[in-house]
């Protein structure tokens, strides 16, 4: 008796989302001279990478609190830094690259027949203006940022809202970040996540959410197999 063969397992990830700084974009240095420009307005000592490290988490006026010293959590107060940062930030655009291995990983997910898009939590129109000059734009099918007033939250109401915008179940869906809130965002959404360490957050922190851990954009598609 002839058995029958079974049927190919379906795909289980359909769409990859994009974080932006730290995962798509390599722009460490840049954020941080940036908070340092924060910092130099309010009087405070600039702080190295370990430092910034060690404060980060959400919502951010929390660790600017830390490293400014002063409350920053009022709106005017949070508004004011927010301000800071970002002319700090859009100042020196030029020195922001892409991750070494973004496009060829970005092509690769094409190629598979996976859809992809960015969600970040920075400012949208600086995410926007980032990734058409790097040509980001042409891979993914949506990309969104933050607006003012929502900059230094958390991003898991972000990422319903954006498959939500785009018409997709989150058990379809990969994200692909380098903080833990990326991977509290995907475990409240229910999507799945691999956490990259080439951005803010140590790769002991990052193992710590329980999400798998790599060293790079390309390791962490092949998570979408």
């Amino acid at each position: 008796m002839r058995t029958r063969p079974e049927a190919p397992q379906e795909r289980r990830i359909r769409h990859v989302v994009w974080d932006w700084n730290g995962t798509l974009l390599d722009d460490n240095h840049v954020m941080l001279a940036s908070v340092n420009d924060v910092c130099a307005h309010f009087g405070r000592p600039a702080v190295d990478m370990a430092t910034w490290r060690a404060a980060l988490c959400r919502p951010l006026w929390l660790c600017y609190g830390t490293i400014l010293d002063r409350d920053v959590s009022g709106p005017e107060e949070w508004a004011e830094v927010v301000r800071l940062y970002r002319a700090a930030y859009r100042s020196r655009l030029g020195e922001c690259r892409l991750a070494a291995d973004a496009e060829k990983t970005m092509i690769g997910v094409r190629q598979a027949g996976l859809t992809q898009s960015v969600l970040s939590m920075a400012l949208h129109d600086d995410v926007t203006s980032l990734a058409t000059r790097f040509d980001v734009h042409t891979y993914v099918v949506r990309i969104d940022g933050v607006l003012p007033e929502a900059a230094g939250g958390h991003k898991a109401g972000h990422l319903a809202a954006h498959l939500g915008r785009l018409g997709l179940k989150p058990d379809e869906c990969l994200l692909v970040g380098d903080v833990d809130d990326d991977a509290a965002a995907a475990e409240k959404v229910g999507t799945h996540c691999v956490l990259v360490t080439t951005g803010m957050t140590g790769a002991d922190e990052l193992r710590a959410t329980g999400r798998p851990v790599v060293g790079s954009l390309a390791e962490a598609f092949t998570f979408a197999f």
